[in-house]
């Protein structure tokens, strides 16, 4: 859990430039997305901007061929990108590896 979290972390605070679009991001994560893992849609949200990706998410969700998996990750992602950026500064910055 500890290494997720500082992975997570490293994610967020050191911004690295996704190399394929969100829409294809969230199609090849939603089936096996880890519902306890916050930090990915908290980066993600930051990159895209939390509208773009409520808008990527939605229409996802609007989707009918998906399956029960696949939603229920999607309304993970939409819940996890309520918190306010401040309070994720505030969660990642307590596992953030320091820099020397």
């Amino acid at each position: 859990m500890l290494r997720q979290e500082v992975a997570g972390s490293l994610l967020f605070f050191r911004a690295p430039e996704p190399t394929i679009p969100l829409d294809q991001i969230l199609l090849e994560c939603m089936e096996t997305y880890n519902l306890s893992i916050e930090q990915l849609p908290w980066y993600l949200s930051r990159h895209f901007g939390r509208d773009r990706f409520r808008v990527e998410v939605d229409t996802l969700l609007s989707s009918t061929s998906l399956s029960e998996r696949s939603t229920k990750s999607l309304e993970t992602l939409l819940y996890w990108i309520r918190v306010p950026e401040e309070q994720i500064r505030e969660v990642l910055v307590r596992v953030a590896p320091t820099e020397e």
